[in-house]
């Protein structure tokens, strides 16, 4: 076994003991335990912020992501193991992410990126434009993944699934008398408080169908009624404190309590909500759920294809995911990384059946036909 296959086997049982160690306990006592396992380790070094010598790195792979608890999540999880795997390549994580930075570089073939998980509309539109290259297996071990990493959309594997809640303020709404449907949000007279949502099409006009009424299973949901919804989102407008685009800004939001009632990714709610002790409540019924599409590419035009492929060969393992969804709660692609947690965790995942039942599941392909035109009526709709 070559010398890196060795090291990144360690680093994978590692790994595997941390998480064992703390099945039933909270990502504080997970965090404690994978650093102690790490300091004794010339594979991981010290955990969260854990980066190899500089002098020992000659190489460099470039990827592009969200920052805030998702990097510190990345890092962990993902990016400082495989560092100490390859002491010769170093990771360079740019925030924030920027699909339209990617497509215009793209189309200047002037690439700057080399791979990065990619938010779920966003697979299909790089797709569709020829944004990533086609992976070489050879150097991908298939054995480790689920097979719907890698059949879900080709040249791609799945990396995590997440949802997009509508979170409350328990110091507002203390009994079970609270906001249970985007009906409720819409609601300002039986709930009353400032209020705050994504400056995204593709959100904003789903939740407000489901609030005037549709079903989000009824499979007429597809293809939206844009004209029904932009007069729903007349009612809400004047209410709506902050339309916000990156994520630390729900979670400062939360953390504040500058709003009562938000749309926030799940991963974010619960991080700001375990670890920070911010007093709101996730609500998981009518949830934006992406499914398993989201996931890693290598971009056309990577200037390092060669280790973006040896990253992609580590990130998509059980146990990697499995320390992510421990880090930042969002639910993993690899269905082999639920062997290593806890079952009861699971329901804090967003794949998990509970949630997945009373979710809505975006119908990408549409979204991605449609996504120019909606945008461009939704910004014109927010600034009129």
């Amino acid at each position: 076994m070559r010398h890196h296959e060795r090291d990144k086997e360690l680093a994978l049982s590692l790994l595997r003991e941390a998480l064992d160690e703390t099945r039933g306990l909270d990502r504080r006592a997970f965090v404690k335990k994978l650093g102690q396992v790490a300091a004794g380790s010339a594979i991981l070094g010290s955990f969260m912020g854990m980066a190899g010598s500089a002098g020992a790195q000659t190489r460099t792979v470039t990827t592009m992501n969200w920052g805030g608890s998702f990097q510190e999540a990345m890092i962990g999880a993902f990016i400082a193991p495989f560092e100490k795997n390859y002491p010769g390549v170093k990771v360079q994580y740019l925030t924030p992410y920027n699909f339209a930075k990617l497509v215009a570089a793209h189309q200047a073939k002037a690439q700057e990126v080399d791979t990065l998980t990619l938010a779920s509309i966003d697979m299909l539109r790089g797709q569709e434009a020829g944004m990533f290259q086609p992976l070489d297996w050879s150097k991908i071990d298939k054995t480790k993944l689920s097979e719907q990493q890698y059949t879900t959309l080709p040249n791609t594997i799945s990396s995590l699934t997440l949802s997009d809640v509508m979170v409350f303020n328990k110091k507002k709404w203390p009994s079970g008398n609270h906001p249970k449907s985007w009906a409720d949000f819409w609601d300002v007279k039986k709930f009353p408080g400032p209020r705050a949502l994504e400056r995204q099409a593709n959100k904003a006009i789903p939740i407000a169908l489901m609030a005037d009424g549709m079903d989000p299973k009824d499979p007429k949901f597809y293809p939206l009624d844009v004209d029904r919804a932009f007069k729903k989102l007349n009612e809400i407008k004047p209410h709506i404190k902050k339309w916000f685009t990156q994520g630390g800004e729900q979670q400062q939001m939360v953390e504040n309590e500058e709003v009562d009632l938000l749309l926030m990714w799940n991963g974010r709610a619960a991080d700001s909500i375990l670890k920070n002790k911010a007093p709101y409540e996730i609500v998981w019924n009518q949830a934006l759920y992406t499914g398993i599409l989201q996931g890693w590419a290598i971009l056309t035009g990577a200037k390092n294809p060669d280790d973006a492929h040896k990253l992609l060969d580590f990130v998509g393992r059980a146990e990697p995911q499995a320390a992510f969804a421990r880090l930042i709660y969002y639910g993993p692609a690899n269905l082999k990384a639920y062997d290593l947690l806890e079952p009861a965790f699971g329901k804090l995942m967003p794949s998990h059946p509970d949630n997945v039942k009373v979710a809505h599941q975006y119908d990408y392909r549409w979204l991605s036909s449609n996504l120019t035109e909606i945008t461009r009526k939704f910004e014109a709709w927010l600034t009129a």
